[in-house]
This record gives structure tokens, sequence and C-alpha cells, in this order.
């Protein structure tokens, strides 16, 4: 059937698919069009309709188009009524979404399940605790069964409001109505339970939840809370140290002889600790590169300087120059290595690590280094300091810069004010890896709720998730979303480019390269510049940079992941800078064959069954 204009409108089934998979815009352009030709429009048209403007949360056009129901001359329906609640639900607009129920309950329409729980998530997600719990206890009112999402739901309303007793109850009903509770559901009464004390209840329901799934450092981290409330600090330890997760806890409850295994959230003494990844391998890496005496090797990211005195321990020839945005690392590095500065072998800069080349000119350096090191991320100190605002498992100010001292850069929260939703999920999409669908989502919840805290945004992930129904993982759902804040914040990525194309510049012919990067987003680039320079010119007379050891990286052995599980996704990437090599600052020799030789000889021992590829 043509439109006013010719244009060919759908009727029937193919109208309900048209109106489903188009945009709230085109479905309602659509859904005018069928009206004016005088296609039939059923209540199915207008559900699928409904439906395109709860996804994109246009909860006053759902309104509207609610009033206008009339107009199509069909009557009211609970379908129309359930998208017009999710839309209203996703908005927030709890008040909207009871005027408009009371509106229908006076047409005799019958709730359902779908239309109660949409109310009470409504309500929860608004605040409106009391509102949520009312419509809760309404469900015998109206002769609806209850599901594991009412019971959710509700338990949220209580935790929010911390009524951790009427959740411990609902809890309990929902097994006694033969609901098996999912991961939320355990975390949502763990979470109204926090501030209790009541630390053996929380104890006895996160061992009940560990039978089903693994241990979770965010639900372990609020039991261990609630250890510390009624100053069970004994329990606390021993449950961290069951589960085998690092848990930073709110005010420092960690014993001296389980430091390495309870973080705390105090570092007011200027303590730094932080165990560096893939040490070994990165001492070997620089002893087989055979760097000239008197050499200088810059360590870009000098967080606790295990790498730096390790370095220094290992090559006594060399001088190291130390880089960090932060403050609180560079004091802990300086007195961790007081006692290897001597003869001038150590400088300690604050700075930004794409700047390396300035940096060593302003401290009356050649800005020549013959090694370049980069422990790309974020350290274990930064992300167990809750009020840096790194972590997602404890409160603090939004904020995530690593340089605190830096006036004009932004924090994350500023980012989620200022921000589009739209430009905020193609960060989250870019930066944060995540699927599509869910970064907007996510974004269009932080920037409607504005969060300036940790916690508060870690809810509106974890509701995002739920409300996405995306199946409990060994990930948190907020991890991804952190991720991209805290690149953003900084400028990680371009900061990272900025490093490799200095490097080119600025690392003698024949020194060693060596980055630790922790996503892909890092790895590839430092992967495409690497050997994508060797690929694309040719040969090795041509080429920038030689890349060593394996062709997939350095991965941590098994010791080293199962004392530090935090190094899982690190990945050590080599590459010797081709060119004439100095064997000293003033010396040159025409091959690269030593360096390479040693390197190869390290990285064949170090992997056996992952054969060495030097392309030359």
């Amino acid at each position: 059937m043509l439109g006013t204009k010719g244009q060919h409108v759908p009727h029937g089934a193919a109208l309900t698919a048209a109106l489903g998979r188009a945009s709230w815009q085109k479905s309602l352009a659509t859904l005018q069009q069928a009206k004016l030709a005088g296609v039939e429009v059923n209540i199915v048209h207008l559900g699928a309709t409904m439906a395109s403007f709860g996804k994109a949360a246009k909860w006053e056009v759902a309104v509207a188009l609610l009033s206008s129901i009339p107009l199509f001359e069909v009557p009211p329906n609970i379908l129309v009524l359930n998208s017009l609640m999710m839309a209203l639900d996703k908005a927030r607009q709890w008040e909207v979404a009871l005027s408009c129920f009371d509106e229908m309950s006076a047409a005799c329409l019958q709730a359902d399940v779908i239309t109660l729980n949409s109310l009470v998530s409504c309500c929860s997600r608004a605040e409106a605790w009391q509102e949520a719990l009312s419509i809760f206890d309404s469900f015998e009112n109206w002769q609806v069964q209850r599901d594991r999402i009412s019971f959710n739901s509700a338990m949220y309303a209580c935790e929010r409001v911390s009524c951790w007793p009427l959740a411990v109850h609902m809890f309990e009903e929902m097994r006694q109505a033969g609901i098996q509770p999912d991961v939320i559901s355990f975390n949502t009464v763990l979470g109204a339970l926090e501030a209790s004390g009541h630390w053996p209840l929380s104890l006895s329901l996160l061992q009940e939840r560990s039978k089903c799934w693994p241990a979770d450092p965010v639900a372990v981290g609020v039991v261990v809370a609630c250890c510390e409330a009624s100053r069970a600090v004994s329990a606390a330890v021993r449950l961290a140290r069951a589960h085998a997760v690092q848990v930073p806890t709110p005010n420092a409850i960690a014993l001296p002889e389980c430091r390495g295994e309870v973080q705390a959230d105090d570092a007011s003494d200027g303590s730094f600790e932080h165990t560096s990844v893939l040490l070994e391998e990165v001492t070997e890496a620089f002893v087989a590169a055979q760097l000239p005496r008197g050499a200088v090797v810059v360590d870009c990211t000098l967080g606790g300087a295990g790498h730096s005195q390790a370095l220094l321990e290992a090559l006594p020839h060399v001088r190291l120059f130390g880089i960090d945005r932060d403050s609180l690392a560079l004091q802990a590095a300086a007195r961790r290595l007081a006692p290897l500065a001597h003869d001038d072998r150590l400088k300690l800069v604050q700075g930004n690590f794409a700047d390396f080349p300035r940096l060593l000119q302003e401290s009356g350096e050649r800005p020549l280094c013959h090694g370049l090191l980069a422990d790309l991320g974020v350290s274990s100190p930064q992300l167990d300091r809750f009020d840096r605002g790194f972590s997602f498992r404890g409160d603090g100010p939004l904020d995530m810069r690593m340089d605190t001292e830096d006036t004009k850069a932004r924090t994350a929260a500023w980012y989620i004010r200022n921000l589009q939703p739209k430009q905020l999920a193609n960060y989250i999409r870019d930066f944060g890896e995540e699927a599509p669908e869910f970064a907007e989502l996510v974004a269009e919840e932080l920037c409607a709720a504005k969060p300036a805290r940790t916690r508060e945004a870690v809810k509106i992930i974890e509701e995002c998730a739920r409300q996405a129904c995306l199946p409990a993982g060994r990930v948190h759902v907020a991890t991804r979303t952190f991720q991209a804040l805290r690149i953003l914040v900084n400028g990680e990525l371009q900061a990272l480019e900025s490093l490799l194309l200095a490097a080119e510049k600025n690392l003698a012919p024949g020194g060693l390269l060596a980055i630790i990067t922790f996503h892909s987003l890092e790895d590839d680039m430092v992967r495409r510049k690497v050997r994508g320079s060797a690929l694309a010119r040719g040969s090795r007379e041509d080429s920038l940079w030689i890349p060593a050891g394996s062709r997939e990286g350095l991965r941590p052995s098994d010791a080293e992941l199962h004392n530090n599980a935090r190094s899982r996704s690190a990945r050590l990437r080599l590459a010797v800078r081709a060119g004439r090599t100095a064997t000293s600052p003033g010396e040159k020799d025409d091959t690269l064959a030593v360096n390479q030789q040693r390197l190869a000889s390290m990285n064949v021992q170090r992997l056996e069954h992952d054969p060495l590829t030097v392309m030359t």
C-alpha cells in the first residue's frame, strides 16, 4: 500500500517487523504513514512502536503515544502498558509511571509480572524506596506471582536505604517460594549487610554464593567491610586469604604479616608498595642487550621502582633516569633507590613519559638513551587507594588522574558531566573494548545520573548489566568502563603513541625497547609499530626496529601468576633499535649481531615451547 508521497507502507506482520527493528524516529514516522494510508493498525503494532521508544528512553514520546491510542481505534492493552513502563523505568520517571499505571488500572487493565517488575525497578532506581516496597507488597492484590526479578529489585531498594533485616527477609522468602537466587540476589543482600556488622551471616551467604559462582573481589570486599564494621579483623584477614584475592578495605584493617594479601586504603604514610610484573624477564633482556658503559636507561613508569632497582643492581655500569606522573610514586621510589643513587647513577623527575626527550634535556642529559622501559597501566597502590578513584571495589571520588597535582587535568566525573551520551559511549566502546549496545546503555545512565563517586558509578553499571541481562562472569561488569574512563582522563593511548615516535628518534642504535602492556589496545599499538616497521621496510638496513622475543610476546610464568594474580594480563614486547650500534656513548660499531644473539638466547631458554622469532 502507498503512503501520501507514494512510499510503500508495509502492513500486517511486515509492519510489525519494520516498527520493531527501526529507530524510534523511524518507527513513529512509519506508524503515522500507516495511519494516513489507511493501513489497519493493531495493538501489536502500537506495542512494537512503544518498545522502540523504550530502547531509546524516549518516555515523553511514549506517554504521548499512550494518550493518542484512541485515534487508532484500538483499545488499551497490557502489551502497550508494559512497553511504556519499560521506557519510564529506563528514564527513572517513577511518578509518571505510577500516574500512567493508575490510569490504565482505571481502564480495568490487569497488570502482569512485567508491569509490576518495571514499576518496582523504576521506583528503586529513582530512590523512591517506599513506593518500590509498596508495589512489591501489592503483587498479591493483583494475583501476580513474584519472580526473581521482583525480589532482586525489592532487595535493591532495601540495600539503598540500609534496611538489611527486610532484605534478608526477602532473600529467605524468595528461597521459600522455590526461586533460586542468582549472583545479583547474593550481591544485593550482601550489599545490604555491609554496614550492619552481622559478619557471620555475611560469611555464611558468601560461602553459599561461592558454591555456584567463583570468588568475586567485589562481593568478598563487601563482606570484609562488614567484618570491619564489627571489628572482626581476624575474620576479614582469613577471608581474604581463603579466597586468594587482593581485597582493598576502606580503613586499613590489614595486619603486617598479610600485607601482600590484603591491601589497605591508607597510604598517608607515603607507602607505595607494588609488585613489579615480569621482573626477571625484563632484567634478563637488558643484561642480554649488553648496553655500553655509561649508557642511560629510561624507566618511563617508575611506580614502585621494582624494575629500576633490579636494573641498577644487575647493570652497575649504566645510569637510570626515572619518570612518573604520580608524586607519591616518586617519593617512594627515591627512598627505595637511595642506596643505589651514587656516582650520579640515578635521576628521578615528575612528568609524562611521552616527553622523555625534553625531560632528559631539562635534567642536563643528552636526549639520547640506550634503554627504554615502560610498564603501562595503573599500579596496585593506585588501585588500592580508593581516594584515587581508579578502583570499582570501594568508594571514593571519581577522579582517576595519575597526576593529582595537575589542576588543569580533568577528572572522570568531569567527563561524565560534560560529555554527550553518544561521545561517552564511543569512548567506552573504543577504550574499554565494550560491546556497543551495552556501552550506549551505560553512557546514557551515567550521563543522566552524573555520579561523583566510584560506588555510585558501579551501582549504575551493575544496574545496566541487570537490565541488559548480562550473565555473571569472572570479570566485573564495571571493569571495561573504568578502563575506558582512566584511559580518557590520562590520555594514555596518545601518550603511548608519542612515546613510540620519540623512541624512534631518541633511542640509540642497538638500544633496547621493552614495553609491558596489559590490554589489547596498548599491545596492538606496540606490535604494529615494532613489527609493522620491520615488515614495511623489508630489509634490516632500512628497518627502524628489529623485534626480539616470541611473536606473541613474553607472558608471566605460572609461579608469578600464582604469587601475583594482577600479572595475568601482562605481556612484554622487546625490540632492538636498528642502525649502527654504539659500543660506548662516543664509539660506533656496524653490527647488531651481539645484541640479537644474546636476546635470542634469553628467549629460547624462557620459551622453549614458543619458537623465537627475530625478524632480520
